[in-house]
């Protein structure tokens, strides 16, 4: 192997591997909002694949990775209750120092927020935390 396909496995796997954090932690994001009430609706599962689909940085990753990394962390906040939450919200500080990964997690909360029609108090209190695992005010949220 030359040096050049070196570096170029070595960048592939890196922006493999960030489009992956990037995914738990948007599925993580969303399944935190979504599930707060401990309920899942099916409009909220459409809504979260809707926007994977429309996510330029996942459409690299097969689509069922995206969907089983959708249910293992919304099956893991219902079930897991304060230890699925504590491990949503690690998976979703792990993007915190990429700016448009933030937006993107972020966003992605703020859809679940809104994907079933109704706000809660606990759906709001969900972005807030989301918002300090990625290290950003809770009243940007």
């Amino acid at each position: 192997m030359t040096t050049n396909s070196a570096f170029s496995v070595e960048i592939e796997r890196a922006f493999a591997g960030a489009d992956r954090s990037l995914l738990n932690a948007m599925s993580a994001a969303f399944g935190l909002v979504a599930c707060s009430d401990q309920v899942l609706e099916q409009v909220e599962t459409s809504r979260f694949l809707a926007l994977a689909k429309e996510t330029e940085a996942l459409k690299a990753i097969p689509w069922e990775q995206v969907e089983t990394a959708f249910r293992e962390w919304t099956q893991r906040l219902l079930q897991e209750g304060e230890t699925g939450r504590e491990e949503a919200l690690k998976a979703v500080s792990v993007v915190h120092a990429s700016e448009a990964y933030r937006k993107l997690v972020l966003g992605s909360a703020r859809i679940a927020l809104i994907s079933n029609f109704k706000v809660q108090d606990m759906e709001e209190k969900a972005l807030s935390e989301i918002a300090e695992a990625l290290g950003l005010d809770p009243a940007q949220a």
